[in-house]
């Protein structure tokens, strides 16, 4: 069934523009991504499994490096994950958080909200440190501060599902070639909640790559075998 047939074509809208905010978070606002990922968040990285924030960052900062996505036609689907630990646990009770004052994503006098923007329309990138590698208007998530705010009602998951490849670059050790790049075909599939696209939680990230595991086939091909017993 076509995902046209599945999904309105606002929800299938939505996703490609979470897809796109999702992408400049990682690639342009790193240092901003701990305040969306939910407290339980789990991070799948082509069969490494990370969990909490904190963890979630520190491994993409140290093993991801600077790379691109190069996703396309991200879609919206019913449900993601094919392993045993890829379950998206809720928190039982809302936390209360104190607002937290981090640079460079905070503002002076309005925290950014969550806007599902193109990535072109996103602030300039440019290299070395500067006002243009900050970003006041990085979108954060929403933190409940108030006494008393308490919420009851369970966040609404939404998943998405893209395929494409992860560009890689690294500095290279060879005199005459400053970097080396290459690509990893992958398949991207996310769960997040957001309401009104005032706020968003992540609550797992899967990056898995296009060849399964040797391990998997093998389990196909003697099971496809007459003369396996």
């Amino acid at each position: 069934m076509s995902t046209s047939e599945t999904f309105t074509k606002e929800e299938v809208a939505e996703a490609q523009k979470f897809c796109d905010f999702l992408i400049n978070l990682l690639e342009n606002h790193s240092e901003c991504l701990v305040y969306y990922l939910a407290d339980t968040a789990l991070l799948d990285w082509f069969g490494h499994t990370i969990k909490g924030p904190r963890n979630i960052v520190a491994y993409l900062k140290n093993n991801a490096g600077k790379c691109k996505h190069r996703f396309t036609n991200p879609n919206p689907v019913r449900k993601i994950g094919f392993r045993e630990n890829h379950v998206i646990k809720l928190p039982s009770e809302a936390k209360q958080r104190n607002p937290i004052n981090f640079s460079p994503c905070d503002s002076e006098s309005n925290s950014p909200k969550l806007t599902f923007s193109p990535v072109t329309h996103l602030i300039e990138k440019g290299q070395g440190d500067g006002p243009h590698n900050n970003c006041p208007e990085s979108p954060r998530k929403k933190f409940k501060a108030d006494n008393g705010d308490q919420i009851t009602d369970k966040p609404e998951l939404k998943y998405i599902s893209s395929n494409g490849h992860i560009e890689f670059h690294r500095r290279s050790s060879k005199k005459l070639q400053a970097e080396t790049k290459w690509n990893r075909p992958c398949k991207l599939e996310v769960a997040y909640s957001a309401t009104n696209f005032e706020d968003c939680v992540i609550y797992m990230m899967i990056y898995q790559g296009n060849l399964k595991c040797r391990r998997n086939l093998m389990k196909d091909f003697d099971a496809c075998d007459p003369g396996s017993e």
